[in-house]
């Protein structure tokens, strides 16, 4: 976000080939804007960021969810998704800099 920016545009993420999602045009920019999803708190970001959140997670639970949500026949996909997320973690390491972590294991609660 540029900054005195009004709007905000992006390309949404696109997870399968048939999946075909609506792209954001011109968001609103608020003075509180919430981002979400697993590189939201990346170094680009860092300067406009005022507070951050890590939610921890042993990656095979994330997997066992999002099979169950989106089914088996997305493993290769999912595979894709961790691959990328590492190349992410190691290039920006956001967990050191987020503000607060949490737990989303769901405390042994599924």
């Amino acid at each position: 976000i540029k900054s005195g920016a009004k709007t905000l545009s992006y390309e949404r993420s696109k997870w399968a080939e048939d999946h075909k999602p609506e792209p954001v045009r011109d968001q609103p920019v608020t003075p509180i804007m919430i981002w979400e999803g697993v590189t939201s708190a990346r170094k680009e970001f860092r300067p406009y960021l005022t507070y951050t959140v890590w939610v921890e997670a042993p990656r095979e639970l994330c997997l066992k969810r999002g099979l169950e949500r989106d089914g088996e026949h997305m493993r290769e996909q999912w595979e894709q998704w961790f691959a990328g997320e590492d190349r992410y973690f190691a290039r920006d390491n956001p967990r050191q800099y987020a503000d607060t972590e949490i737990d989303g294991s769901g405390n042994g609660v599924e």
